[in-house]
């Protein structure tokens, strides 16, 4: 579940960043063990803004000063979080899975962002698009994200796609393809699905109070069952 964006610094004029590892991670802290001003020490830059520099007493900086530059760079934890899943992964490919759940504090992913894995952003409230170009190798859990208003064109995801509660959205994109089911329970905003929707597993659209009619040929383009319960 995403708290902050990790990070290594050292506390001098330049504040020189870099991130190695789990973004959303904690490091050991360094302690009175003869650490040099020049050696890197552990950051966070919260989701709800708040950074947080970890200095000793031999530093060139406080950690107030340390907070301050950085905000200069990076004024947004949506800003510094693109910049560091850049940096932490060589580009914009995560090898695995990302859990980004609760970060209320993010509001917009990197265009061109790809995911391996299993992408999690369920109760990020805050976004209310996802990028272009976005493609997610396992399932995307977008349940609850009460701000989304759309999905980009031909996005494609190979496993589920789970958008319980997204009340925000008003359609879905022509093209998409889910290979997993579809959750679209409590997403009263939707008032029609795409003619070509195409869905492998289960559609399940209880509560979505807006849809009047399905597509034709609809049950043909889904693998499993369609449940649908308006009230």
């Amino acid at each position: 579940m995403c708290k902050m964006a990790s990070f290594k610094f050292k506390p001098t004029g330049a504040v020189a960043l870099r991130v190695s590892g789990s973004l959303d991670s904690h490091h050991n802290i360094p302690g009175d063990d003869g650490s040099k001003p020049n050696d890197w020490r552990e950051g966070h830059y919260l989701h709800d803004g708040t950074i947080e520099c970890r200095v000793l007493d031999v530093d060139e900086l406080t950690g107030n000063e340390c907070a301050d530059k950085i905000r200069k760079q990076w004024p947004t934890f949506t800003e510094f979080f693109a910049w560091a899943i850049e940096e932490a992964n060589d580009g914009l490919t995560v090898g695995g899975s990302l859990d980004l759940g609760g970060c209320t504090g993010l509001t917009a992913l990197p265009d061109g962002l790809t995911v391996s894995g299993y992408l999690y952003l369920g109760g990020c409230t805050g976004l209310t698009a996802l990028p272009d170009g976005l493609t997610v190798g396992g399932s995307l859990d977008l349940g609850g994200c009460t701000g989304l208003t759309a999905l980009p064109d031909g996005l494609t995801v190979s496993g589920y796609l789970y958008l319980d509660g997204c009340a925000g959205l008003t359609a879905l994109p022509d093209g998409l393809t889910v290979g997993g089911s579809l959750y679209l329970n409590g997403c009263t905003g939707l008032t029609a699905l795409p003619d070509d929707l195409t869905v492998s597993g289960n559609l399940y659209l209880n509560g979505c109070t807006g849809l009047t009619a399905l597509p034709d040929g609809l049950e043909s383009r889904v693998g499993g069952c369609i449940y649908r319960c308006s009230t």
